[in-house]
């Protein structure tokens, strides 16, 4: 971690320094422009004040440094440079200025031609923002000032012009000083803000990729997901929500969420959704919807609030199609309410035996092979030994035919016995009991009416006919 803050802050230094190059750069071709400007001027100035020798040199050495920031001037529009290279040429137009100004000085023996080089002395503290660079020219200038004033101390006041030189590099040297923390501030502001831009952005980005994945999550779930605003209308649903009630954005501009709700659930929907305004949260609720079709679709699931600065916002909801669940679990209530009913009647059955179980014990411990029916010949009780003889379980001989329980060639001799015995109270055939494995062993069928209380009661017992 250390690492990488040592070469963000390594990265951040660079940046600065070439910002600054570049400002630098940007300032030389008016400042080259200018001083050619200037340098003119002083080449007329040089011709007409100044006399001897001192009027040919200067004139043609501010003639020749016009001549040079020109050139200089042409190079920078011509050429690209680099950012690396400003304080250089800055650096050569400050010595084109040193060399005239220290040239003036040395000529003259004029103190007073000092306010030349004091120019130059702010110029760069303005131009230069690099401190390596300002220090430099200004030694070079300071030192060059001292060998002419040396040289020439007693032809006039130069310790006066010299604490002017002094005043002027300290002015200079605020300026320089100012300015350059004051454009590494504004630099480093710069490079804060476009790192807070970048990170702002990525942050953006971060959240528009969240916002993708957690919306196709939502619209490619299987669970019915909507959202509901106070007003009662839609705000947001799902895919599987649209495919499922089959109601169309359009549909949904004019619906409020009980239109898509069953009739007789829509009281209890409506006070649920009051009691989630209010802050409450519902799990495993039960509903129906209706599709736009009028299909009925059973759902279960859980509804809370969405609550902003105190204020209720809106509902969300996710919802599971149980309507297959629903199906079964009625299916599984029917199926029940069969058992039970079939239950009552071995119970009623068995209560009627019990009616006359006096000789009925007898006849059935004494024979072991007996049912009991209705008037119609449907069994409704059945002894263990007959049960075992038919092959069957309890559940499928009860509520089944007796003639059903006889080989085929005998099932109408039984009915007719049936039909008898409701008419004489007793009645006999021989038949074969369909079994398993084949036999050939024929029972004496006895069918005899039973005086039951609630309805008519057969009983019917079984033995071997030993004569055969």
């Amino acid at each position: 971690m250390k690492e990488s803050q040592t070469n963000f802050s390594e990265l951040e230094k660079s940046r600065i320094l070439t910002n600054l190059n570049t400002i630098v750069l940007s300032e030389l071709k008016p400042v080259s422009l200018g001083l050619a400007a200037l340098y003119l001027i002083f080449s007329f100035s040089h011709y007409f004040f100044l006399t001897g020798s001192a009027q040919i040199i200067m004139t043609l050495t501010a003639a020749a440094t016009v001549f040079m920031l020109l050139i200089i001037n042409l190079f920078l529009h011509k050429f690209t440079i680099t950012p690396n290279n400003a304080h250089p040429v800055g650096a050569l137009i400050a010595f084109l200025v040193l060399f005239n100004g220290i040239l003036h000085l040395y000529l003259t023996k004029d103190p007073q031609q000092t306010t030349n080089l004091t120019l130059l002395v702010l110029g760069s503290g303005f131009l230069f923002l690099s401190s390596i660079w300002y220090i430099t020219i200004i030694s070079i200038t300071v030192v060059s000032w001292i060998i002419v004033a040396v040289s020439y101390a007693e032809s006039g006041n130069w310790f006066h012009f010299g604490f002017f030189m002094l005043s002027s590099i300290v002015l200079s040297s605020i300026i320089h000083i100012v300015r350059k923390r004051t454009r590494i501030h504004v630099e480093k502001s710069q490079i804060s803000e476009n790192r807070q831009s970048e990170e702002l952005k990525k942050l953006i980005f971060a959240l528009e990729e969240s916002q993708k994945k957690y919306k196709d999550l939502f619209e490619n779930a299987s669970d019915l997901i909507q959202s509901v605003s106070a007003d009662g209308k839609f705000e947001y649903v799902n895919r599987a929500w649209e495919e499922l009630l089959e109601y169309t954005p359009e549909d949904r501009k004019t619906l409020i969420f009980l239109d898509a709700i069953r009739e007789d659930n829509r009281e209890k929907c409506a006070n649920l959704f009051k009691d989630v305004s209010g802050g409450a949260i519902f799990q495993n609720l039960q509903t129906v919807f209706v599709s736009k079709s009028g299909k009925e679709i059973y759902v279960e699931g859980s509804i809370n609030p969405q609550i902003k600065n105190g204020k209720f916002i809106s509902t969300r909801a996710i919802f599971r199609d149980i309507t297959e669940r629903k199906k079964t679990e009625d299916e599984l209530k029917r199926l029940h309410e069969e058992l039970q009913n079939v239950n009552e009647r071995l119970k009623e059955a068995y209560s009627n035996v019990k009616f006359e179980k006096g000789v009925l014990q007898k006849v059935i411990q004494d024979e072991e092979i007996g049912f009991t029916t209705d008037s119609a010949g449907l069994i409704t009780a059945i002894t263990e030994k007959a049960r075992n003889l038919s092959g069957k379980s309890r559940l499928e001989v009860l509520n089944s035919p007796l003639p059903d329980l006889f080989e085929e060639t005998y099932r109408e001799s039984v009915k007719e016995a049936i039909r008898l015995a409701n008419i004489k109270n007793f009645h006999s055939v021989n038949a074969i009991l369909k079994t398993e494995k084949p036999t050939e062993i024929e029972y004496i069928v006895n069918v005899m009416k039973l005086n039951t209380i609630k309805e008519k009661q057969l009983l019917v017992i079984l033995r071997i006919d030993t004569e055969l």
